[in-house]
């Protein structure tokens, strides 16, 4: 939707020859535009700026790719993995790794790892309210 407002909206930009991308690296955006054609993939390697990159040019056909991906990769760890669908909302990815976290420990050791300062206090909040009812039973 970004560039398709920004190619056929009612700005300047959709009357230029060229148009200027802020604060993108040429070689980040040739990785999302090959994802997009199929000619690429969403690695482990490159995960984090094809999220950045598809998260501001809100391009969700590369967010599911990026999704698909994280439920079925095992070249990150969980805690790596829930960060990453907090911080760019990933619903389905989110409530799917949370499920998986089935003992006070494995709570425990998020919460000392460093990817768990970057969790929102949403997040956090139900990993708390998680790790009390894990303890209760």
């Amino acid at each position: 939707s970004f560039f398709e407002t920004l190619f056929f909206g009612e700005f300047k930009e959709s009357n230029q020859s060229e148009i200027t991308l802020e604060d993108v690296d040429p070689e980040e955006f040739i990785a999302i535009l090959n994802i997009l054609h199929k000619t690429g993939a969403v690695t482990a390697e490159n995960v984090e700026f094809v999220l950045k990159l598809a998260d501001k040019f809100d391009m969700k056909i590369i967010l599911d790719d990026v999704e698909s991906f994280l439920l079925t990769s095992d070249d990150l760890g969980i805690n790596q993995k829930l960060r990453l669908s907090d911080q760019y909302n990933l619903t389905f990815l989110k409530e799917s790794l949370l499920s998986k976290y089935v003992s006070g420990k494995m709570i425990k050791d998020l919460n000392e790892s460093e990817e768990y300062s970057y969790l929102s206090e949403g997040l956090k909040d139900r990993l708390f309210k998680k790790m009390i009812q894990l303890y209760v039973k």
